[in-house]
């Protein structure tokens, strides 16, 4: 596992023990995507009955960038964190099948991490909206492009116009969804299709519609 990647796994499980609550209303960033089930595994537990390798997946990822506290790694290096209070989220279905958490944070890394890197963490400790829940939940989202030039990102910046990421130019993906409780796990892993991921300013109301029940 490469340096990047160690790292993301270290801060995803520390933002295990956070949860993020809902805020005011304000205008949101909405990342779409659809992919495909790449692996199904646990450790002492198992995930829901009903999700194999190559079930069709989908979901998003929502955010308002006034709401994130940058901190900067590096020139080339920010990652993004959304405190309690703020109206992020990250939702995905497989199937029957959907799970939510709270958005905990967004990683940029323009030409730095193994050349461009985008990626996303949620959490929950809540049972609701997360199948399969052990005692704390997870859902990561990674975009890479290790092909000179780089250019999913353009610069360090909060994404949050279409012009910001070229998913065009993704050769990597890689997210998981999961669940621990003390030495136990389960986890979901998938790969996602790069040409549906669209970056949309939408109203939180507009977000809402998104998960409603029809």
């Amino acid at each position: 596992m490469s340096k990047v990647r160690s790292k993301w796994v270290l801060v995803s499980a520390g933002l295990l023990c956070a949860c993020l609550a809902a805020g005011p209303v304000a205008a949101a960033v909405v990342v779409s995507f659809s992919g495909t089930v790449s692996d199904v595994s646990g450790f002492g537990a198992t995930p829901p009955a009903g999700v194999s390798v190559g079930d069709p997946v989908s979901g998003t990822v929502s955010y308002v960038a006034g709401d994130a506290q940058g901190e900067e790694t590096s020139p080339s290096d920010w990652s993004y964190a959304f405190n309690p209070g703020t109206q992020g989220s990250m939702t995905v279905t497989i199937g029957a099948l959907t799970w939510t958490t709270s958005l905990a944070f967004v990683h940029v890394c323009d030409g730095e991490c193994n050349g461009d890197e985008l990626g996303f963490g949620g959490i929950t400790v809540s049972n609701t909206g997360f199948p399969g829940f052990l005692g704390n939940g997870l859902i990561t989202l990674q975009y890479f492009d290790s092909t000179d030039p780089f250019e999913v990102v353009t610069g360090t910046d909060l994404p949050d116009a279409t012009q910001d990421v070229d998913f065009g130019a993704v050769d990597g993906t890689l997210g998981t969804i999961g669940s621990t409780s003390g030495g136990t796990l389960w986890a979901i892993s998938f790969t996602t299709a790069s040409s549906t991921l669209p970056v949309e300013s939408m109203t939180w109301s507009q977000v809402k519609q998104l998960f409603a029940k029809p």
